[in-house]
């Protein structure tokens, strides 16, 4: 008598069956997986940050006044006037912390008379601090293998025009300018309604056109074009652009390395300022690390054209996280804030006046120190 040995096994068919339902399984987690990755990333970004605005407070504590938005030894002699990174020899404020970040050798690097972007800069390769690890063109080195980026920027209040005050010239945020240094107590509207820190992209190296990165929209030359943060909208979105995530081929867009901008054949003296947003921690300007809050977050990045950038610009916060950015108030809290936040009027005229409430809503009010306009959620 015999026995019939069958052998068991998957059917063609139900094979097909099986990588098909582990198919739609992988599907359907790996968003999930990318979100919580993004998560972490977000989380490790906002304590960036707020180490950030910590050590501030240290500087604080030490010297009795947050940092300036721009500080340093003044101009340089003539014969070493063509150092573009030198311009007015306004250091950012973030240079002013490095001793309270454990770094303390590259801030002797940054005093050190030497002559010339490279000499200068060649330690500042390695603070991770200002990096973002959702940007993932913050390396560090810049995109174009040149110095410490950042992707954490100051905020200068509603404008970057200026305000001439008693005390010299005073933004409307928290940093003065020119050396001008303020205290927390000038946080009239409340230390935690008022921003610190806020972020920004980096440029890659083929120059990108995103929005969310740094490069600068050139919208004309009348100097009062940055009057009014509608111009920006209008020159950065010509009538007709439906996509809003990248600027239109139209669009001129300087995206420049830092070395270009230190070379007079490819720049006249007068337009060296070429900076791309982020493009180094060191810079006390407003293009490379401030923002101000006229325009909603993941807004674009504008300048006036001919002229050196220098502070007239309309320049935003922006970031690579989804739907919004990391900010840091002046009492160290952070939180993230939507690119839909109420920005109110951009056609509005800046103010003037250091007192006087933000025509820009919620975001507007944010920005500034004494408003008298809360800038709470």
């Amino acid at each position: 008598m015999y026995t019939t040995i069958r052998k068991s096994g998957f059917t063609l068919v139900e094979l097909l069956v099986v990588i098909a339902i582990i198919g739609m399984l992988v599907a359907l987690l790996l968003p999930a997986v990318q979100a919580a990755r993004e998560a972490a990333r977000r989380s490790t970004c906002s304590n960036k940050i707020r180490q950030l605005a910590l050590a501030m407070h240290n500087h604080h504590d030490v010297h009795k006044t947050l940092p300036s938005a721009q500080w340093g030894p003044g101009a340089r002699p003539a014969a070493n006037n063509t150092d573009a990174f030198h311009f007015n020899g306004l250091w950012s404020g973030f240079v002013a912390t490095l001793p309270f970040i454990e770094a303390n050798a590259a801030y002797d690097q940054i005093m050190q008379d030497q002559p010339g972007i490279k000499e200068r800069h060649s330690a500042l390769s390695n603070i991770p601090v200002f990096m973002c690890p959702t940007d993932g063109n913050a390396r560090g080195q810049g995109p174009f293998l040149q110095h410490q980026t950042t992707n954490y920027v100051m905020c200068w209040g509603d404008s970057t025009h200026g305000i001439n005050t008693n005390n010299g010239v005073q933004s409307r945020g928290m940093f003065g300018q020119r050396a001008v240094h303020n205290k927390l107590t000038d946080a009239i509207d409340g230390t935690s309604n008022t921003l610190l820190l806020g972020e920004t992209g980096v440029v890659d190296a083929s120059g990108t056109r995103s929005i969310r990165a740094g490069g600068l929209v050139n919208i004309g030359s009348p100097n009062d074009i940055m009057n009014i943060p509608q111009n920006c909208l209008d020159g950065a979105f010509p009538a007709g652009t439906t996509d809003r995530r990248s600027y239109p081929a139209s669009v001129t867009v300087k995206t420049e390395r830092m070395e270009d901008a230190d070379n007079e054949s490819i720049f006249p003296l007068t337009d060296r300022k070429m900076f791309y947003r982020g493009c180094t921690f060191a810079v006390g300007e407003a293009v490379a690390t401030g923002f101000i809050t006229a325009l909603r977050p993941n807004s674009p990045n504008c300048f006036k054209d001919p002229a050196p950038v220098n502070n007239r610009a309309i320049v935003s916060t922006g970031s690579y996280h989804p739907g919004g950015v990391n900010v840091v108030f002046a009492d160290t809290s952070t939180r993230f804030i939507s690119e839909t936040i109420d920005a109110g009027d951009p056609g509005s005229i800046v103010p003037t006046s250091l007192m006087t409430p933000s025509p820009y809503g919620v975001w507007g009010a944010m920005g500034t120190a004494s408003g008298s306009d809360g800038g709470s959620l």
